[in-house]
């Protein structure tokens, strides 16, 4: 655990790095233990949706946690992936490794227009319960993150069968634009209000991508537009992310893998656009081992095409990866997020990092 005083020397780098890129800035380089895990063989429903028993794994963790460098302790109230839909009623289900929503989407897109928030929902409440009892709980020790509901793209995708999705895209793009206009609606009023509520108790924001803001802010992800056409991100996505930036004052965009390489110029032209996470897709090293590559002569050209205008954040990167990285790339506005099993590697770490930070 970091002393309240080290934890305000951290959250003034933060607040440097969400300012303009400037020459001498340098990099970012947070590490930390990885962040808290459920017990093996728990209950699935347990896991998930006891918040006894998750605050009880989530006060366990920290005793052992540690959080060096630029990391800043953090907690996400994880209810899985583009949730929003269980906010709003929809069917949902508790698996092993997350919460799924997306089980049951409507064949008739109509019926969209009918979901509201069910703010008295037991997900809904039990979500809203967890963040509230978390903040009680943090008292400046660590922050706690904003949920990220997914984008709206996404959201509509596990709401109405996808390959009718697909073929409204490129048939009936004004119709998709609606039902997106609709879906926005209520991811705006769930984020508000999560946002309000984390608010009330610290003066950042901070998500899954571990950086904090003293502005509002939000990492949007859209995993739908990797299978998209340029054209088709111009006329559909674009738009829908400029609507969800209205209800901040900054946005990351992630970038996931090589098929989102062609809307890179595009992304980069979004409104209130102040950073981009990078994710090459996964590779088999030798041994079998399933890995990102930052390293690629493809992921360099990207990331140097992204230090042209905007910050960088490499959210889990291997660390054997970063001497050669540091190499090859400028190091201003770069922010590194590493996870180490042992505080004894993760000051190794750190120690042999000190050279890019002079």
């Amino acid at each position: 655990m970091i002393e309240a005083g080290d934890l305000e020397e951290r959250l003034a780098r933060h607040r440097i790095f969400w300012g303009p890129k400037f020459e001498g800035e340098g990099p970012y380089f947070a590490v930390a233990s990885p962040l808290p895990q459920f017990r093996s063989g728990q209950d699935r429903f347990e896991k998930w949706l006891d918040l006894d028993y998750r605050l009880e794994v989530i006060e366990e963790s920290f005793e052992a946690a540690f959080f060096l460098g630029d990391a800043v302790p953090r907690v996400d109230p994880d209810f899985g992936p583009t949730f929003l839909p269980a906010l709003l009623g929809r069917p949902y289900h508790v698996g092993e490794e997350t919460v799924w929503c997306d089980i049951e989407p409507f064949d008739d897109a109509e019926e969209i227009y009918g979901l509201s928030l069910r703010r008295d929902g037991a997900y809904y409440r039990t979500f809203m319960e967890l963040t509230e009892r978390l903040c009680e709980r943090s008292e400046g020790r660590y922050l706690i993150g904003v949920a990220d509901m997914g984008s709206e793209v996404d959201i509509l995708a596990s709401l109405y069968n996808r390959e009718s999705l697909l073929m409204d895209m490129a048939l009936a793009p004004r119709k998709v634009g609606r039902l997106l206009e609709r879906i926005g609606e209520l991811w705006a009023e769930a984020t508000l209000a999560n946002e309000k509520a984390v608010r009330r108790y610290q003066g950042y924001t901070i998500t899954w991508v571990p950086v904090a803001n003293e502005k509002p802010w939000s990492p949007i992800l859209s995993e739908i537009s990797a299978m998209l056409s340029t054209p088709m991100f111009k006329e559909i996505i674009a738009p829908s992310v400029r609507r969800m930036s209205l209800i901040f004052d900054q946005i990351l965009f992630n970038v996931d893998g090589d098929s989102y390489i062609r809307h890179l110029p595009d992304v980069l032209k979004l409104d209130k656009l102040h950073s981009i996470e990078w994710d090459p897709n996964p590779k088999y090293r030798a041994g079998g081992k399933l890995e990102k590559d930052f390293t690629t002569p493809e992921s360099i050209a990207v990331i140097r095409e992204i230090l042209e205008q905007k910050k960088i954040v490499f959210n889990r990167i291997p660390a054997w990866q970063v001497p050669d990285l540091m190499e090859q790339i400028p190091h201003d506005g770069v922010f590194f997020y590493l996870e180490f099993s042992s505080r004894g590697e993760a000051e190794d770490f750190l120690g042999m990092a000190g050279k890019w930070l002079k």
